[in-house]
């Protein structure tokens, strides 16, 4: 299909601002390349390819920008949640995947002309019952899956989840349109939101899927760039070369021509996408600060690493926290999507400040079947959000060794755990968790909650709700057994349950300030707090832990820590049974010398 593009012109609205950031096009020349931020996947914008590369229509525009600007394009796979949060602190140059310019959108960063618009439509499985003419009521008992974070999420919560139409539960939300449809081909959700134009290129003419609503909401695709950025313009010259010439449209033409066997493909891959189930939209982070994860180094494991099936392996990252936020063991590190390998998600190991890196390590198991695996990693806040550089682990299985033959004659069986995951993966008591499984090759499964045997399966792919099992508060081990007549195989997950029955209780900071400011060398410097709602506190110095306490208000002195010229972070975060605030002030201490003149015991 060659789908004509609105590359229609939108004015791009220069918002005032007080804070003038750096000349980015002049970095970007000066360091010879462009990184584009974009999502894992949303086909045909932006996804992976056969050869592993990231490719799509943004990916191939943004990749002729940088050749027509005399820099290469570097591609960075971003949390969507936090792919704003990203930009802003700097991890990316530019951003995209299918990013739609919204109001919201617009008081935090710049976008781009416009390159592609299109209304959107709610489908379904053909056989679905649906009235001749659908309204808001048809949706009454009917599941969505909705990709998170999107414009669509939101039109869902505002027009159906609150005027009462659909229950929040019913609000499957997912990293990329392959998982959304998978769930509609198992009947986990009756209906998936799509562009129009995606539907009618890719999905139409299977005849498996029919319109169940439609033009409810149209999206304009841009690029986003810093507040002020010198890259808006020099983006936007590209881009309007790029139409006038016709190269923008051949783009387009080539990616919207792509058959339905491709997106079979890419829909069949080994997937453990985290699906979220919240109850209400979550935020990117608490207390004001700004979540960010920069990947460092492949402490082990290179990528291609080859394996024997069924091999156990530790995975470690080193991993930078890029953000204002502090991570604690409430933070998680959790499989995106991609091979699971028998392990979806762990928790940070004790408090990670802004700056700071940590080794994060994944214990995992090679699959038993020969052949490439890749799993998707990324960061959580306690919120539910994912934010930071989503990063992987890639192994080569070898090809299995001849079997030895059972002393009965019996040929060997091998059963592969395609995946295994939880949603959610933590809670409180009474809560629901449901366990995800794909088996191969096996003649049953069985799942055990904490060691005991909690249920007895034949099915080679499903669900099961957990909630009486997993009451105390504590990390649990959910264990999935795949047997066949001669071998086992497994895999784990774990879920958090928060305190039990504890209602959500969020701390927050009155006030935090230091006196004085500036101050001199070999002088001491009082830090002064209010908090509320929360069970103590802890105060960082240029992000190393100076002191905890249980005051709601009170000040402690800082000398040591603040004697070096210059300019020093102070980070207060606050602290509940479920929930942290934080808040940061800087102070200067100065080369002056002071007397007794200068200041007195009242200005403390």
């Amino acid at each position: 299909m060659k789908k004509k593009l609105a590359f229609a012109l939108i004015v791009v609205l220069l918002l005032s601002f007080s804070t003038i950031f750096a000349d980015d096009l002049a970095d970007v020349k000066q360091a010879g390349v462009l990184r584009f931020g974009h999502h894992l996947e949303y086909v045909p914008f932006i996804f992976e390819g056969s050869d592993g590369k990231t490719t799509g229509i943004d990916t191939a525009l943004m990749e002729e920008i940088a050749r027509r600007m005399g820099v290469k394009l570097e591609t960075i796979p971003l949390a969507w949640d936090g792919i704003i949060d990203s930009l802003n602190l700097g991890q990316a140059d530019v951003i995209g995947g299918g990013l739609a310019r919204t109001d919201e959108r617009l008081e935090k960063i710049d976008f781009t002309r416009a390159y592609y618009s299109a209304d959107s439509l709610f489908i379904s499985l053909t056989s679905t019952a649906k009235p001749a003419n659908p309204t808001l009521d048809s949706f009454r008992g009917m599941k969505i899956a909705v990709e998170k974070g999107t414009n669509y999420e939101t039109w869902i919560r505002e027009n159906l989840v609150t005027p009462g139409y659909i229950n929040a539960a019913d609000v499957f939300t997912f990293s990329g349109m392959n998982d959304q449809i998978k769930a509609l081909e198992n009947g986990t959700v009756n209906l998936v939101v799509m562009a129009q134009d995606l539907y009618i290129g890719l999905y139409q003419n299977t005849g498996k899927y029919q319109i169940f609503y439609d033009k409810f909401l149209q999206e304009n695709f841009a690029f986003g760039v810093r507040k002020g950025s010198t890259l808006t313009a020099a983006i936007n010259e590209q881009m309007n070369a790029m139409i006038k010439d016709g190269t923008a449209q051949s783009i387009a033409n080539k990616f919207f021509s792509m058959n339905f066997n491709e997106i079979v493909q890419m829909l069949t891959r080994p997937q453990a996408t985290q699906v979220v189930v919240p109850t209400v939209p979550v935020t990117p982070s608490a207390g004001g600060c700004v979540n960010g994860m920069v990947y460092v180094a492949d402490v082990t494991i290179p990528d291609g690493q080859a394996f024997n099936p069924g091999a156990g392996f530790r995975k470690t990252w080193r991993v930078k926290n890029s953000g204002t936020c502090s991570w604690d063991s409430n933070y998680s590190f959790s499989l995106a999507s991609g091979s699971s390998m028998g392990t979806n998600s762990i928790y940070v190991p004790g408090i990670v400040a802004p700056g700071q890196t940590v080794d994060l390590s994944v214990d995992l198991t090679a699959p038993n079947a020969a052949g490439a695996y890749k799993g998707y990693w990324q960061m959580r806040s306690p919120q539910g959000a994912s934010f930071g550089q989503v990063i992987w682990v890639s192994i080569k299985v070898n090809g299995a060794a001849p079997n030895p033959q059972p002393d009965d004659g019996q040929k060997r069986v091998i059963p592969q755990v395609n995946y295994f995951y939880l949603v959610p993966d933590e809670g409180y008591a009474g809560e629901t968790t449901y366990a995800y499984w794909s088996v191969s090759n096996a003649a049953g499964v069985q799942i055990y909650v904490d060691g005991n045997l909690y249920v007895n399966a034949n099915d080679a792919e499903g669900y099961v709700p957990i909630t009486d099992e997993i009451q105390s508060v504590g990390s649990h081990e959910i264990r999935l057994v795949a047997h066949s007549v001669t071998d086992d195989a497994s895999a784990t997950a774990w879920f958090k349950m928060n305190d039990s029955g504890q209602d959500r209780v969020i701390p927050q900071i009155d006030n935090l300030f230091a006196i004085p400011d500036p101050v001199g060398v070999g002088e001491d410097v009082n830090i002064h707090w209010n908090v509320r709602n929360a069970a103590g506190i802890q105060i960082y110095v240029d992000g190393n832990l100076y002191v905890e306490s249980n005051d709601a208000e009170g000040f402690v002195p800082v000398f040591d820590q603040v004697q070096e010229v210059g300019t020093h972070e102070i980070t207060l975060v606050a602290h509940s049974i479920t929930d942290d605030a934080s808040s940061t002030i800087y102070i200067t201490t100065q080369d002056f010398d002071m007397t007794e003149d200068d200041y007195t015991t009242e200005d403390y």
